[in-house]
């Protein structure tokens, strides 16, 4: 069973619940222009979990020791910011934040942090990942057959290893933070010259 369960129900506001030892902590499917907004979810399989969503907004929630914080599968234009998913570490599938399938949407402003896998991307396109803080997690972010994609401005520290990629191609990575990183920065723009190499 799941905490709150949506099916075909459009422009609903899910806010400020508590949702601990279910299924799934809040369940989308086939559901438009819902907003997920200050929910905590803890110990489940997804704390928040959306498929076939366009236009959903799923900001400033708290996940922890769920198998994955949240899982956003075959949507479009969706907003996923300000919310915070740590200790997602316990299943081999562990995520703190994964796309499947996800085009056109935009990921600010999150903290996953001490996850098996901060970012996991697979096969989704033309998503921005802008000021995220990627902390301590095994993986910190993982393309698997991702293009289009552009991550900037975020901060990766801690993590045993920051990114990995599997075919994928034609995503752009600008302007991050790597704590393992030591560039060459001739001009002092605050930029290195040298590029961070993922693999």
């Amino acid at each position: 069973k799941n905490g709150i369960d949506l099916y075909d129900s459009h422009d609903n506001k899910l806010m400020g619940n508590t949702i601990a030892e279910m299924h799934d902590g809040i369940y989308i499917e086939s559901s438009h222009r819902n907003t997920v907004e200050g929910n905590t979810v803890e110990r489940m399989r997804y704390g928040i979990h959306c498929m076939y969503t366009d236009g959903t907004i799923i900001r400033n929630n708290t996940g922890s020791y769920n198998i994955t914080g949240a899982m956003v599968m075959g949507v479009n234009d969706v907003e996923v910011s300000g919310n915070s998913f740590f200790k997602q570490s316990e299943n081999v599938h562990s995520q703190g934040i994964l796309l499947f399938d996800a085009h056109r949407s935009r990921f600010t402003d999150n903290l996953v942090e001490g996850n098996r896998v901060g970012l996991y991307i697979e096969l989704s396109s033309d998503n921005e990942l802008t000021g995220n803080r990627i902390e301590r997690n095994f993986i910190g972010s993982q393309f698997i057959e991702a293009s289009g994609n552009r991550l900037s401005g975020n901060v990766l520290q801690g993590n045993v290893i920051h990114a990995e990629a599997r075919l994928s191609a034609d995503n752009e990575l600008d302007g991050n933070f790597w704590d393992s990183f030591s560039g060459i920065d001739a001009d002092g723009d605050g930029r290195s010259e040298l590029t961070y190499a993922v693999n």
